[in-house]
């Protein structure tokens, strides 16, 4: 039993990583130029993965992705989490363009790009219910705690219309309430074979423009604080968010469902957002690169620890 949930977690995360890299070496071969990743990544977040999130909800479950126990749980661990490393790491590094971006480093997860893939790997489609469940929750407060807690260290004010419009204008946000709602209806057979064609193309895509838009340079002097968020983003959140789901009574999938989020690599926009904020986009890029690639390894550990130790 130990060595088969080992190899389930080796054979859900090899493929997927696999795309990751042949993406990563079309880019350094020149294959397609990097201005072309960025045109796709574009694409990637305004309409195939939208596509995919309303896709997943609107033939879900309604418990499952307003399970408001599961949503409070995952909210508050968000929270607590950012109010502690508001603490810590300021303490840990002095400049202030560096605090913001680890902080968000540590509590921005990449989500919807690796994590989505995984889950369906393990328990098919169905699991997206609480997927989309976590991400009604933690779009919107990454969107407000990354223009806040950047600004701030930066000195780059933004007023709450401004945050509240990035919210509401996100097309993840937008597709999983137009989910949401189309979820007690049957819709019409042609927009459901449109959307399960764009569904298809998200996932595979979203992977490949991944990889082409990571850029292997030298840390420098951004080591320590790498090692910093990277064991902190990749070994001590999901440590604590599972234990605590565990202690909760959470099921299997819930179980799952929280490790994959809280142990997914940091997201790729927060690269765009400390571009956005001024922060430091050196340390920005280099953290959303290693815990990609030491993410790899980590997330075949936490398959296995779940479904060895918790499940």
């Amino acid at each position: 039993m130990l060595i088969d949930n080992l190899f389930l977690g080796f054979r859900v995360v090899i493929p997927i990583f696999t795309i990751v890299i042949l993406g990563h070496l079309t880019a350094r071969r020149g294959l397609v130029k990097p201005g072309s990743f960025i045109d796709m990544n574009n694409l990637v977040f305004t309409l195939f993965i939208p596509a995919h999130l309303f896709y997943s909800i609107a033939g879900g479950n309604v418990e499952n992705v307003l399970d408001f126990k599961f949503l409070g749980i995952v909210l508050a661990l968000i929270l607590v989490m950012t109010a502690i490393l508001l603490l810590i790491i300021p303490r840990l590094e002095k400049d202030p363009k560096k605090i913001g971006v680890m902080i968000q480093g540590i509590y921005r997860t990449n989500f919807v790009i690796l994590g989505f893939p995984i889950l369906t790997s393990l328990y098919g489609p169905s699991i997206l219910d609480l997927g989309a469940s976590i991400l009604l929750i933690s779009m919107p407060v990454f969107n407000i705690l990354s223009i806040t807690i950047l600004g701030y260290y930066t000195g780059k004010k933004t007023d709450l219309r401004t945050m509240l419009a990035a919210v509401i204008k996100s097309p993840l946000v937008i597709a999983t309430l137009l989910g949401m709602l189309a979820m007690p209806f049957t819709l019409p057979s042609v927009i459901q074979d449109t959307m399960r064609l764009l569904s298809q193309v998200s996932t595979p895509l979203a992977l490949f423009v991944l990889g082409g838009l990571l850029d292997m340079k030298g840390v420098g002097a951004n080591w320590r604080d790498l090692n910093i968020v990277m064991i902190a983003r990749l070994i001590i959140v999901p440590l604590v968010f599972l234990h605590l789901a565990h202690l909760l009574g959470f099921h299997e999938q819930q179980l799952m469902t929280l490790m994959v989020f809280s142990a997914a690599p940091t997201a790729v926009v927060s690269y765009s957002m400390t571009l956005y904020l001024g922060g430091d986009d050196r340390l920005a890029q280099q953290i959303i690169l290693y815990t990609t690639a030491l993410s790899v390894f980590t997330y075949v550990f936490w398959i296995y620890y779940v479904l060895t130790f918790l499940a």
